[in-house]
Formats: C-alpha cells, structure tokens, sequence
C-alpha cells in the first residue's frame, strides 16, 4: 500500500484513539502517523540491497508503480516477530505502545492488501519463521 493511505489511515487511527483516550496526545498522534512511514524503511534497504538504488528516479517511479501491489518480497520489518518485539517493549514503554499499534495497523494494511490480490491468506510473508520453515521445505 501507498504511503499516502498508510498516513491517511495512520491519521484517522489516531484520531479515533484520542477519542476513546479523551486526551490529544501530540507525541502519540505523531508517534501513530510517522510509524506509518518508518515501517516502510526496509524498502529502502532492500533496494540498497538488490542494487536498484543506483538510479533513484527509476526507483521511486517502481515504488508508485508497485504501491498497491502484494510483490512477495521479504521486508524485516514487516512480520510478525517484529511486531512482537515492539509489543515486549510495548509492556515498558507508552512510546513503544504507540509505535506497536501504528506498525500493526501497516501490516494488517498491507496483510488487506495482500489478501485482495493473492485470494491467499497464508501469513509466511509476514513471518520470518514461516518463510524460513518454508526454504527448509522446498531443499
């Protein structure tokens, strides 16, 4: 999904949490939309990765072209064991919390997403485990 829905959903998130809190939280609300788009960090480091930053435009433009695309590709930061790691922080730390919640509203975004494309709802994708399991298997 696009980063400008992810902001838009992000935003209208945290508009509805600080509803139910009956507080506006400036960190929280911020912490709830630009998570949004820290998440999305290992796109970039997968393109470093892979060698398609050497042309930047050509990469921004295969980003818009690829938004709203399930491409099956392994980005870290979007799976379920990291979710779980920042929930374990999340136990110590509100800031935690807050990035908790704006990084699992992204992967259940990108989990729709994936879903509408695929007909699948098959979750290695979104877990290094499973997708590990999944390497071992077909060895």
């Amino acid at each position: 999904m696009n980063w400008l829905k992810h902001i838009l959903i992000s935003f209208i998130f945290a508009f509805l949490y600080s509803l139910i809190s009956w507080s506006i939280n400036p960190k929280a609300i911020f912490i709830l939309i630009f998570g949004a788009i820290l998440i999305d960090a290992d796109h970039i480091i997968n393109d470093i990765a892979a060698g398609r930053i050497k042309k930047p435009r050509k990469m921004i433009k295969r980003w818009f072209r690829n938004a709203d695309r399930h491409t099956g590709e392994f980005h870290f930061l979007h799976n379920i064991e990291f979710l779980l790691a920042i929930f374990m922080l999340a136990l110590y730390s509100r800031i935690f919390l807050y990035f908790f919640l704006s990084f699992a509203l992204h992967i259940a975004a990108d989990y729709y997403m994936k879903v509408r494309q695929t007909k699948s709802f098959g979750i290695k994708d979104f877990s290094v485990v499973l997708r590990l399991l999944n390497m071992e298997n077909k060895k």
